[in-house]
């Protein structure tokens, strides 16, 4: 077990920054950086597109242990959020996984 007090000496498992329509950055600890790009969608709300994100990508992560694909996945919920008004829609399995797979495949490590 880690002592608290020497815990901050591991830093952060990754970085994970969001761009909104400039799509996301994700650098893990122990790899080189990804971009991962925005889907290309109008926006007519962005209420809310944070929170499915981040809320997509935990539950991918904690079932896949995928860290890009779960970015992907946050990153589909979160465009089909910010495509109408108030987060209402967050697109169903298969098309969420459409998406993720869109993005994923242009995704580009830095």
């Amino acid at each position: 077990m880690v002592n608290p007090h020497e815990s901050w000496k591991l830093g952060p498992r990754l970085i994970f920054v969001t761009k909104d329509a400039k799509g996301s950055l994700v650098w893990p600890r122990e790899e080189s950086a990804f971009k991962v790009p925005a889907y290309k969608t109008s926006v007519v709300d962005p209420t809310g597109a944070g929170d499915a994100m981040a809320g997509a990508f935990f539950i991918s992560w904690n079932r896949t242990d995928n860290l890009i694909w779960s970015v992907t996945m946050g990153s589909a919920v979160a465009f089909f959020v910010v495509e109408k008004l108030g987060p209402t829609s967050f697109g169903t399995p298969q098309q969420i996984r459409e998406r993720a797979k869109t993005i994923f495949e242009q995704t580009i490590r830095l």
